[in-house]
């Protein structure tokens, strides 16, 4: 529309040198102008339609196709934003998976230690005998067993 309208107004406002032009050129050139300014008029009339100005000389059927051609132009318009929130949302995905490999990655590195940092072995007497017991010298064992297997434990 940019173009008709550019090329129209070369027409109708650019300065023509006669001398230059043959009559038949210049019979050409008004022609063509005279096309390109139905073209502009055509498009006028069509954006103040589609900007619902100037309906009242329009019919029926003419309605009707401005309504199919509000129609498609909003579900193209639609389908657009969708595919650019997608792509964003796409986007965004990635971005969060890359950041959270690196943060995997990261803490990974910070973390890695061997196992023998957090588990120690015990170092107890596992001579201890739990039960009832009468004789006396079993009772002292067993529990200086239990106060010795006691010192493994932080109690």
């Amino acid at each position: 529309m940019d173009k008709t309208i550019e090329r129209y107004q070369g027409y109708s406002y650019g300065k023509l040198e006669a001398s230059q032009q043959t009559p038949k050129e210049t019979q050409s050139s008004h022609e063509d102008f005279l096309k390109l300014k139905a073209k502009v008029n055509v498009l006028q009339r069509t954006q103040r339609n589609l900007l619902g100005e100037d309906l009242e000389n329009l019919g029926t059927m003419q309605l009707d196709q401005l309504e199919r051609q509000l129609d498609t132009t909003l579900k193209q318009t639609r389908l657009r934003k969708d595919q650019v929130i997608l792509d964003q949302l796409y986007n965004l995905h990635r971005k969060l998976e890359e950041m959270s490999e690196g943060f995997q990655s990261s803490w990974e590195v910070d973390h890695a230690q061997p196992a023998s940092h957090f588990i120690e072995p015990l170092q107890c007497n596992s001579a201890l005998q739990i039960g009832y017991n009468n004789d006396e010298a079993n009772i002292a064992t067993s529990t200086q067993n239990f106060y010795s297997m006691a010192g493994c434990f932080d109690i």
